[in-house]
């Protein structure tokens, strides 16, 4: 999936599998209550296991304990896989959520 690379090369907040086990189970939102640059306003995009999510708050399909990892990225830093745009033409933030199931954490 490319976690530990983008972990590497390009500059986000990463919440590894460990991280996120240390909190017990965060929602999504408790995890971002803790990154600076999403308290900025703008917009936001959320990707699940590598998809874009239409919906917009994880947290309302996502439970805490199926967090794997967590990638944040500020506007001018999101990978191209991740990229997006507002109507407007406007780019977005980027929240990139692993599934346990999809980076095989059982």
């Amino acid at each position: 999936m490319g976690f530990d690379e983008r972990k590497r090369r390009r500059p986000g907040v990463f919440f590894t599998p460990r991280d996120i086990e240390l909190r017990n189970g965060p929602s999504v939102k408790d995890l971002l209550r803790t990154v600076p640059l999403m308290r900025r306003p703008g917009c936001v995009r959320y990707f699940v296991d590598g998809f874009l999510q239409a919906q917009g708050d994880p947290d309302e399909y996502l439970s805490g304990f199926e967090i794997g990892a967590v990638e944040v990225y500020g506007t001018g830093f999101v990978p191209a896989e991740f990229f997006s745009f507002t109507p407007g033409g406007m780019p977005c933030k980027a929240v990139v959520i692993w599934t346990k199931w999809k980076i095989d954490i059982r």
